[in-house]
């Protein structure tokens, strides 16, 4: 009984480090997505508001050197495209977009729309998944430490006392015996 509740509580343990690690891992993706736009957005600032549309588009090149970014397109305030760029082989499935409004001095200018790979939430994951299995193994070690334990303590209390009784009362029905010896 004992060892079903400590299993039980090792369980819910488990249970509530794995809902903390996925909490952690959901904030952990939007803060390095919102980190990314941030960065594509205040560098699209300047050469949006003077229609710099070369130096938006090298601009742009430069943001698909990170492979967290599949796509990127600009817009002006009017919602018309400035420009775009698009690395098909990190095109994303999951339907990952960011979009931005572009301020310059604090006023709107346009827009920016981040579609981001799906490598970058694949990466994301199997940190979560490392931690998950490190979570894991660590509450398993720990669960066979409190067996050997329960066990060393289930043997020396309970066991060891009846292998005593059970020999003394062996001894005394060979007739052998002590009658008056103690059993503790």
């Amino acid at each position: 009984m004992i060892l079903a509740v400590v299993i039980g509580l090792l369980t819910i343990l488990s249970i509530i480090q794995y809902q903390s690690i996925q909490r952690t891992s959901v904030a952990t993706f939007d803060r390095e997505l919102g980190i990314n736009t941030d960065l594509v957005v205040s560098a699209l600032g300047k050469p949006v508001y003077e229609f710099n549309v070369s130096m938006i588009g090298t601009l742009l090149d430069s943001f698909l050197v990170n492979d967290s970014i599949a796509a990127i397109e600009v817009f002006d305030d009017n919602g018309k495209s400035l420009a775009k760029r698009a690395e098909s082989k990190r095109l994303t499935s999951l339907g990952m977009v960011r979009e931005r409004k572009l301020l310059y001095q604090e006023e709107p200018i346009g827009s920016v729309s981040i579609t981001f790979s799906d490598s970058f939430k694949e990466g994301l994951d199997d940190r979560v998944g490392a931690q998950i299995l490190e979570v894991l193994v660590q509450n398993l070690i720990f669960a066979l430490l409190i067996m050997l334990t329960l066990g060393i303590l289930l043997y020396r209390i309970v066991v060891r006392r009846v292998v005593q009784v059970s020999r003394a009362l062996a001894e005394i029905a060979e007739g052998s015996g002590d009658l008056t010896l103690r059993l503790r």
